[in-house]
């Protein structure tokens, strides 16, 4: 048996009648082998959102590397001879590949929108940008207006490096154990002084066996497998307690959270998820009310103004006539519209971007224009963030957990 299944104990779900039937499950990640058959019954929707952050609707379902097949693998894969399945084998998934090219954020963001519209319950972000850049904040909000529980990971860069999303306050973020029950080395955190802050939680995530393309199994080790984990225990307590909330859940996997040994409670905020007992908490405490953020979804972001350091950078290093492409976020506003902040640089400027695009029920726009436009921009004091679309400049700076 796999040594993760057994450690979390889901034969145990499994025995109640607890695979995750009835319950979608979005998936962000480099992609999946949609030829593989232990996804012949579980996907149901598949997205590529090519560099730019575009989809493209007809394209087959594909994985860039492999590692969106082996998250996807633990989450909710049928049994193949040999291979027992993922954690939540009935459940159905929503996949999209957003990494391995062009502007990260733009296509995460997209991505997310797409998530959405597809009415999942929880979605599983196995991707992450280094250091703290809050421009997905907004969107990440957006999914708990939805009720949608954002499952994401702290990232294989050891102690004091994380990721984001993962490092939002929003996001339930896990780490990772070896079979012995220790964080290893790569598992990033969050930390302020001795108390971590990230991540929220710890799954198995050394030595994972699951599926990769071409019907093969193989190994891999990375909180991108702890956090699959946690979203196939998830998607089992959804089909638990259809009433509950994403909140609920989350709540239930943060109560019942095993504390760590003192000499590694620096790794994680909780402990390690145990899923029997988040399953027991969740069917007796239904009507509590849950302390699990967002208390107050719509509440002002404490980080305002942000201006991406990386943005910075690139207007040193670019000639004037270079084109950057950027995502900024304005706050709803009942006086202006994020339309009219580019409209209104456009006739000062006398010029037009050559691409924009907006999500405006979130107040994020993504603009592709010259050098001047992108300062006129980033000094207009109706833009709250703004950042670079890729996140790092000159390099790409996104992992596969």
């Amino acid at each position: 048996m796999n040594w993760a299944i057994e450690t979390l104990n889901i034969p145990q779900l499994w025995q109640k009648g607890l695979q995750g039937e009835g319950i979608r499950v979005g998936h962000l990640d480099s992609g999946i082998d949609g030829r593989h058959m232990a996804f012949r019954k579980a996907l149901k929707g598949f997205r590529y959102f090519d560099r730019n952050g575009f989809p493209i609707p007809k394209r087959i379902p594909m994985d860039e590397n492999g590692h969106g097949t082996h998250t996807a693998g633990i989450i909710c894969s049928t049994s193949q001879g040999a291979w027992m399945g993922g954690v939540a084998p009935k459940a159905s998934l929503f996949s999209a590949a957003v990494i391995e090219e062009g502007s990260t954020l733009v296509r995460l963001i997209n991505a997310l929108q797409w998530m959405i519209e597809n009415k999942v319950r929880l979605v599983n972000i196995s991707v992450g940008v280094l250091g703290w850049n809050p421009i997905l904040r907004p969107m990440i909000r957006e999914l708990w207006r939805h009720d949608i529980l954002p499952i994401g990971v702290i990232g294989n860069d050891g102690v004091g490096q994380f990721r984001a999303p993962g490092c939002y306050p929003e996001v339930f973020c896990v780490g990772a154990i070896d079979q012995n029950g220790i964080v290893p080395k790569f598992s990033g955190s969050l930390n302020e002084g001795l108390t971590c802050l990230k991540p929220d939680v710890l799954a198995p995530g050394v030595a994972i066996t699951s599926v990769q393309s071409g019907d093969e199994y193989d190994d891999f080790s990375g909180t991108s497998s702890a956090a699959a984990y946690c979203s196939g225990v998830a998607a089992l307590l959804f089909q638990s307690c259809p009433g509950a909330s994403a909140r609920q859940v989350a709540f239930a996997l943060e109560e019942t959270a095993q504390k760590m040994p003192e000499q590694q409670a620096h790794r994680s905020r909780l402990g390690c998820i145990q899923p029997m007992a988040a399953l027991d908490y969740l069917q007796t405490h239904l009507e509590d009310q849950c302390s699990f953020w967002p208390d107050q979804p719509d509440q002002n972001l404490e980080e305002l103004p942000y201006h991406d350091p990386a943005i910075e950078k690139a207007l040193k290093w670019v000639d004037d006539d270079f084109y950057l492409e950027v995502i900024f976020y304005s706050a709803l506003n009942a006086n202006y519209s994020i339309t009219e902040i580019i409209d209104n640089i456009a006739i000062q400027l006398k010029e037009q971007p050559r691409r924009v695009r907006y999500l405006h029920r979130v107040g994020i726009g993504f603009v592709l224009a010259s050098k001047r436009f992108i300062i006129s921009l980033k000094q207009d004091r109706r833009v709250e963030m703004i950042s670079h679309a890729v996140g790092k400049v000159p390099e790409w700076s996104y992992q596969l957990g």
